[in-house]
């Protein structure tokens, strides 16, 4: 299935107005961190679109594993935001989790148009709150129900579920 993503069909854009890059996906705009270059976002991006193929082994959404109407959503370790895109419309509430402070800026111009229902914060998500991370059981301690947690964390998944056993 690889060889159906080629990245120089990737068609890169520029907003004047923000000074960043972006591409389009399902109709809404993706943005990029700033220090990465057209061709850069070309390769991200045919990437990101093969491993969400729905042959790929690492695709996030399958037919017995998704995101219901109106559910609350935890993305960590959120980096562009490809996930919490794909399920803007659907998700009551989006919670994203990004700690590269780059993809911060390119994740709010992203979610601008559901700036009501996503929320960015930018730390690790562990089992200790401090002033880098925040445990999953401090943050939703309110009571609010978490129907569904994407996690990309590059290893630090056990300290992330260790944090999150309510």
């Amino acid at each position: 299935f690889q060889e159906k993503y080629d990245y120089r069909n990737v068609e890169v854009f520029f907003d004047v107005k923000l000074n960043l890059r972006y591409v389009i996906t399902e109709g809404n705009r993706l943005y990029f961190k700033r220090s990465m270059s057209a061709e850069q976002i070309k390769g991200c991006y045919s990437f990101l679109q093969m491993e969400q193929d729905i042959e790929s082994p690492h695709r996030y959404l399958t037919s017995d594993f998704f995101v219901a109407e109106n559910d609350v959503v935890a993305d960590v370790g959120a980096a562009e935001g490809t996930f919490a895109l794909s399920i803007a419309g659907k998700a009551g509430k989006i919670y994203i989790f990004e700690t590269d402070k780059e993809w911060i800026e390119a994740l709010e111009a992203t979610f601008a148009p559901w700036r009501h229902k996503v929320q960015i914060i930018n730390k690790f998500v562990s089992d200790n709150n401090n002033g880098e991370n925040i445990a999953l059981d401090s943050f939703f301690e309110n009571g609010e129900a978490l129907n569904f947690l994407k996690i990309d964390v590059e290893g630090a998944e056990s300290e992330l579920l260790k944090g999150c056993e309510k």
